[in-house]
């Protein structure tokens, strides 16, 4: 095939001191690797750029390099997950197809109250909520039951979710959200909590969807071990291994549930306005209930997440992976293909 220009996006949380090449041979930018390796491998002309709080150097790049298509991996802009929209919200201005979810999709799927007000009202399972805004006296809501798990309203990757997130009584719950409001400076969420197992359901595509093979993380019975998606969950394997924590292949033993899980993760991923590629991560009780815990758009995709290794299960290579979302951002932008 003939090679095309693919922008590899990326953000980072400070302006850089040394070079990007430099810092995608580290281990915590592996998904930016891996990505950048893939498209080597497929034939692609590849630029890197990563952007902090300026996005003038962007458009610059846009406008010198002339991408076919950016592969948008913009998590963040200025440390604020939020603004990943404004800068898919940029591509579309720049008339340049990009990969992933639309500003819409990530303004709904960021806003986790958002996403639950939306979902409810297509009645679709959701733990009961409340949000409690930065800047306003913290007063409990008496109408959510204990347990209760306390989260940032806008953050992704389990930022902010520690096992002291979960909690028992009205002080703790205040405590925990006063904690949300002075280091992540945002909302919190009060959710209830589900007990079940976690699911972490994978799709691609725009119209055609595909729902990978379903992956699930299990906990272990003990007491005081976390029973839920915490930062050092996802993120520290040290961790997992002093708990017995596994990230793996969901064991369902039941083909017509396993069906029913998919067809509702494509029914919400339709429902979101998502595009390209995303997870949904869903609780699943013991009677069979499927609560949705949060929408992903834009997952991470390094090889060994779960985004990836679902692929993988489904009959994908890495390289068959990354050429795909490529192919589905061309699609959004039929105009732009053969530029």
């Amino acid at each position: 095939m003939t090679a095309k220009r693919v922008l590899l996006a990326c953000d980072v949380g400070e302006p850089l001191t040394e070079d990007l090449d430099a810092l995608l041979k580290t281990e915590e930018w592996e998904s930016e690797r891996h990505c950048y390796d893939a498209l080597i491998a497929l034939g692609y002309e590849v630029k890197t750029l990563a952007i902090f709080n300026d996005i003038r150097p962007f458009i610059e790049c846009v406008a010198d390099f002339k991408p076919d298509v950016i592969f948008n991996q913009v998590d963040h802009f200025n440390n604020l997950s939020l603004h990943d929209r404004n800068v898919a919200g940029v591509c579309e201005l720049l008339n340049v197809a990009y990969t992933g979810s639309s500003p819409a999709a990530l303004m709904l799927c960021k806003n986790k109250a958002l996403t639950k007000e939306l979902l409810t009202a297509h009645r679709i399972k959701v733990p009961q909520f409340t949000v409690f805004n930065l800047g306003k006296k913290v007063t409990m809501k008496r109408r959510l039951r204990f347990p209760q798990i306390i989260k940032p309203l806008s953050d992704e990757a389990s930022y902010g979710i520690a096992k002291a997130s979960l909690v028992m009584t009205s002080e703790e719950a205040i405590e925990r959200v006063k904690y949300i409001h002075d280091q992540c400076k945002q909302d919190a969420i009060a959710e209830e909590y589900i007990e079940g197992t976690e699911l972490y359901v994978s799709v691609l595509g725009n119209d055609r969807l595909e729902v990978f093979p379903i992956r699930q993380c299990s906990f272990p019975e003990e007491e005081g071990a976390p029973k839920f998606a915490t930062f050092k969950v996802k993120w520290d394997e040290e961790y997992r291994k002093k708990w017995g924590i596994k990230y793996e292949f969901a064991r369902l033993n039941d083909a017509r549930l396993e069906k029913r899980v998919k067809q509702l993760a494509k029914r919400i991923y339709r429902i979101l306005r998502l595009q390209g590629y995303g997870r949904l991560d869903v609780r699943l009780t013991a009677e069979g209930h499927v609560y949705v815990i949060e929408a992903n758009p834009n997952p991470q995709i390094a090889k060994d997440e779960d985004y990836a290794l679902s692929a993988r299960k489904a009959g994908y290579s890495y390289e068959q992976l990354i050429a795909r979302i490529v192919k589905y951002a061309e699609d959004i932008h039929p105009r732009l293909i053969g530029r």
